[in-house]
């Protein structure tokens, strides 16, 4: 929700400050100068802040900084496409974060009914719930951008924004750092699915009631499905914005 008042009230202020129709030049370089230097900073200390994590929440803290990094990237292009671009990144970085942190929530051990909180400890999931840990998993390939996962189609339109208006060099920079930030989910898909049972105590995890599970293959067959169906959303997402910003700006 706070990220969510925080888009707005850039939208506002691109509508109020960086349109064609009313901006003044030095305040344009100013805002896109600043969204640059939020942008870029907000990545590196997500990412590097993320990797030596481990408690999964923290990692997902930094994740968050990372992930508006790049929504940021989009904003300073101030350009439709780098809307349409937040727009869409911002979709589905919310989708997949309600799947993940509703798995956090229900995922406790059986012996003691406790949370699992350290990256660790994950590879109970993939001995206890076969299934729970393949969702688990698209949805932190979703956050790095990895094909065919629907994150992906959000980073490319980013990078596509960043071309359009000229800037190779950060479009350049946020393709490396965008191979940083898969370092840490890739690092926790390997505590999931390729790690030694005997390296770590397994903990077996309580079962899922009804109800969860009918809510997350509901969110999990969502999230994936998004994949086949990049051109009604993108239409979609293209007509929201453009509706979005005509309310602002009149």
């Amino acid at each position: 929700m706070p990220k969510i008042s925080v888009l707005f009230f850039l939208f506002r202020a691109f509508a109020f400050v960086l349109h064609p129709k009313y901006y003044i030049i030095g305040y344009a370089y100013l805002f896109s100068f600043l969204f640059i230097f939020c942008a870029i900073f907000s990545i590196f200390i997500g990412s590097i802040g993320a990797i030596y994590q481990t408690k999964i929440k923290r990692l997902l803290a930094y994740s968050a900084i990372a992930n508006l990094g790049f929504i940021l990237l989009g904003l300073s292009t101030t350009s439709f496409i780098g809307f349409l671009a937040i727009n869409y990144y911002f979709f589905i970085y919310i989708m997949a974060s309600i799947q993940i942190f509703f798995i956090l929530i229900i995922i406790r051990r059986q012996i003691t009914y406790l949370k699992i909180k350290n990256i660790v400890e994950f590879v109970a999931l993939s001995h206890s719930n076969f299934v729970l840990s393949f969702v688990f998993v698209m949805s932190l390939l979703s956050f790095a951008g990895i094909p065919p996962m629907a994150g992906f189609f959000g980073k490319v339109l980013v990078f596509f924004s960043l071309i359009s208006q000229g800037y190779y060099f950060l479009a350049l920079l946020a393709v490396l750092f965008s191979v940083l930030t898969c370092v840490y989910y890739i690092r926790l898909v390997r505590f999931l699915w390729f790690t030694d049972q005997d390296e770590y105590p397994v903990y077996f995890l309580v079962p899922l009631t009804t109800r969860q599970a009918y809510f997350i293959a509901i969110i999990s067959v969502f999230n994936i499905s998004l994949f086949f169906f990049q051109g009604p959303l993108l239409l979609f997402f293209h007509e929201l914005t453009l509706l979005f910003l005509d309310c602002i700006v009149l």
